[in-house]
C-alpha cells in the first residue's frame, strides 16, 4: 500500500519563503513598471531589473514577470510611435501654417512693391515731361537769341564738332528723325553734352554727356532720352561711373554708340571746316519766285523761301531747279 509523501517542515517553511520572495519581487517589478510609466521613461529588462533590484535571469524565467515587461514595452512601444505621429502631425501643420503665412505675405510684398513702382514711374514720368518742357523752352528762347545770319554761322560751326554730323545722320538712318544741333549748348542742363533738336524744336537725344555733371536738373532730363556716345568705351564709362555715383534711373539708361573716327593730329592745326554745301558754277538764285530743292540725308525735299533762318537752312543749301543757282536766303521745307 502507497502512501503519499508529506514534506516535512523544514521544507514546507523554504517553499513558503520562496513564494513569498517571489511574490515581493513581482510586486517590486510592477511597482517599477508603473513609476517607468508616470516617468515617460522607457522600458526595457535591464530598466525594470535595476528599478526593482531584481535579475534579469528572474524577468526572464518567471512567466508573470515576463508577461509584464513584454506587455509594458508593446505598449511603451506603441505610445511612442502615437506620440511622434501625433508630433509628426503637428510639425506638419505648423510647416503648412508657416507656408500659407509666408505665401500670403510674399503676394502682400509683391503687390505693394508693384503699387509702389507703379507711383514711382508715374512720379518720374511727370518729373522727365516737366524737364523737357523746361529744355525745349531754352532751346525756343536761345534760337531766337541767334535768328541771325551770325547764329547761323555758329551753328554751322557747332555742327562741325567732331561726331555731331555722324550722331545727326544716326538719328535719321537709325530712327527716321532729322534733327541739329541745339543752340543751348552751354545750358547746364545737357551735362556737358551737345543736344539734338527734331525739326519741331524738341530735343530728341544727347550727344557725349559728362557723367560727373549729372545733377539735379540734368539727371531729371536725362533719365528719359537717348543718350548718344561717341565710342563704346564712352558709353560704358558713363555708365560705370554714374553707377559709382548712384545716378541711375530706375529703368536704366537709353543708350547707343557711333563709332566715329578720330582727328588726325595734322587736322589739329588746320582751319575749321567750312559748311557743307554743295558748290555750283555761277551765282546764286536771283528768281523772283524760286523753285527750290534740297537735299537732306540723300532724300529730296521741296523747299520754299522763308522770312527767317531755319535750322535745315543753316546747314544745307537749297538750289533753284529753274536757273541752277544755290539760294543763300532763308528757306524752309514745304509742307503738303
Amino acid at each position: 500500500m502507497n502512501t503519499a509523501t508529506v514534506p516535512g517542515p523544514r521544507t514546507a517553511a523554504a517553499l513558503a519563503s520562496r513564494r513569498r520572495k517571489t511574490e515581493a519581487a513581482l510586486e517590486r517589478v510592477h511597482q517599477a513598471i508603473a513609476r517607468l510609466r508616470r516617468e515617460k521613461a522607457q522600458v526595457s529588462v535591464a530598466a525594470v531589473a535595476r528599478r526593482a533590484d531584481v535579475s534579469r535571469t528572474f524577468l526572464y524565467d518567471n512567466a508573470e514577470a515576463r508577461a509584464a515587461v513584454a506587455a509594458s514595452m508593446a505598449e511603451a512601444g506603441e505610445r511612442r510611435t502615437q506620440m511622434l505621429a501625433d508630433r509628426d502631425d503637428e510639425r506638419e501643420a505648423t510647416w503648412r501654417e508657416r507656408a500659407l503665412n509666408a505665401e500670403d505675405a510674399l503676394k502682400a510684398a509683391h503687390t505693394e512693391i508693384l503699387a509702389q513702382r507703379t507711383r514711382t514711374n508715374k512720379k518720374n514720368a511727370a518729373s522727365r515731361r516737366a524737364a523737357l518742357e523746361r529744355a525745349t523752352a531754352a532751346e525756343a528762347d536761345a534760337r531766337r537769341l541767334h535768328n541771325t545770319r551770325a547764329g547761323a554761322k555758329w551753328q554751322a560751326q557747332l555742327m562741325t564738332r567732331r561726331g555731331v554730323r555722324q550722331a545727326v545722320e544716326h538719328m535719321a538712318g537709325e530712327h527716321g528723325i532729322t534733327s541739329t544741333g541745339g543752340l543751348s549748348i552751354t545750358d547746364r542742363r545737357w551735362a556737358g553734352g551737345t543736344p539734338l533738336i527734331g525739326v519741331d524744336g524738341v530735343l530728341v537725344a544727347v550727344l557725349a554727356p559728362e557723367s560727373a555733371l549729372v545733377n539735379g536738373e540734368a539727371f531729371r532730363l536725362l533719365a528719359g532720352m537717348l543718350l548718344l556716345f561717341l565710342t563704346v568705351k564712352d558709353q560704358q564709362r558713363f555708365d560705370r561711373n554714374t553707377r559709382r555715383r548712384r545716378k541711375v534711373p530706375i529703368d536704366g539708361w537709353r543708350m547707343a554708340y557711333i563709332e566715329t573716327p578720330a582727328p588726325k593730329p595734322a587736322e589739329k592745326a588746320a582751319p575749321k571746316a567750312a559748311v557743307p554745301r554743295c558748290q555750283r558754277a555761277g551765282g546764286p538764285c536771283t528768281c523772283p519766285e524760286p523753285d527750290l530743292s534740297v537735299t537732306i540725308s540723300g532724300r529730296p525735299h521741296s523747299s520754299e523761301p522763308a522770312d527767317c533762318m531755319t535750322p535745315a537752312a543753316a546747314l544745307y543749301t537749297a538750289l533753284c531747279s529753274t536757273c541752277g543757282g544755290p539760294y543763300d536766303k532763308p528757306w524752309r521745307r514745304r509742307t503738303a
